[in-house]
């Protein structure tokens, strides 16, 4: 299956992680890094066809991707090529209309320990679990913590799309 995945640089780390290990679990698996294709001398001008190429659009979504013309406009083709545009909900962010309509796969609640939500989106409840956050992370156990919750979220997204678009 070949996917495309659109998110916001400042989102790069946790993206990378989960994509490292779809790509570890499933050799079928293409993904396309958005970034390179955004970089000064990268295929900007390819943008359209290597959404056309790909079978499922996976768009992480956040308070950064939110503001990025970048993964709008990326998932804006993908729509208008009939694409599979997938959201990945990593914060509270609001969709696009056009995102809001696919059916999304929420990650929030697990995401947290590793992805900051915006300032006006934090509340005390989540002050408190970013304190205990920091003080695992503190800990021997913070490498092993933030590998099993990668590997937690891609197994999540792989189950996710395979029922939704089965084996390739």
């Amino acid at each position: 299956m070949n996917i495309f995945v659109s998110y916001s640089p400042a989102d790069s780390d946790l993206v990378a992680a989960i994509v490292s290990v779809l790509s570890a679990n499933n050799r079928a698996l293409a993904c396309c890094d958005s970034d390179t294709i955004r970089a000064p001398g990268g295929a900007h001008g390819d943008l359209r066809s290597v959404i056309a190429e790909s079978d499922v659009v996976l768009v992480f979504w956040c308070h950064h991707s939110f503001t990025s013309y970048d993964v709008r406009k990326e998932a804006d083709l993908a729509i208008e090529q009939g694409k599979d545009v997938v959201p990945l909900l990593l914060d509270d962010a609001p969709l696009p209309r056009k995102l809001a309509s696919r059916r999304c796969i929420d990650v929030r609640d697990r995401a947290r320990a590793m992805h900051e939500s915006s300032p006006e989106q934090r509340q005390p409840k989540d002050m408190a679990v970013n304190t205990e956050v920091d003080r695992l992370i503190a800990t021997d156990l913070s490498r092993q913590y933030e590998d099993l919750v990668i590997m937690s979220l891609a197994r999540e997204i792989e189950t996710e799309l395979a029922s939704r678009f089965g084996p390739q």
